[in-house]
């Protein structure tokens, strides 16, 4: 999954992933897992954001599924700081896009459930 952003708005997205991993460490297992992977790719995306000229893809920002799923979960489980309005609006750009791709109902064997 592909999202195509303008620096300054992969610069909030950088500044509240941040700030929510930094509010939020991880107390089981199951949190340390997507905990891990939301880190792997906030570095991915400080280091987009710490270059001087955009890449060939300007400052878009690639999931992988997994960190799809992962970020959706971070997201939905854990709150945004407060007073980060223009960052919220980023953060929740995202979460929108990712909950209809991973959140929607699916059907498996007669029965619904998450992805």
């Amino acid at each position: 999954m592909k999202f195509k952003m303008k620096r300054n708005q992969l610069e909030a997205v950088e500044l509240v992933v941040r700030l929510m991993l930094q509010a939020n460490k991880p107390t089981n297992p199951a949190e340390k897992l997507i905990y891990d992977i939301v880190y792997k790719f906030y570095s991915r995306i400080r280091s987009r954001v710490e270059r001087i000229t955009p890449t060939k893809d300007g400052w878009s920002i690639k999931f992988s599924e997994q960190e799809a799923n992962a970020m959706h979960v971070f997201i939905c489980n854990f709150p945004v700081p407060e007073g980060y309005v223009y960052e919220q609006i980023q953060i929740d750009t995202i979460y929108y896009q990712l909950d209809q791709e991973y959140g929607r109902p699916v059907c498996r064997n007669q029965e619904y459930s998450m992805l």
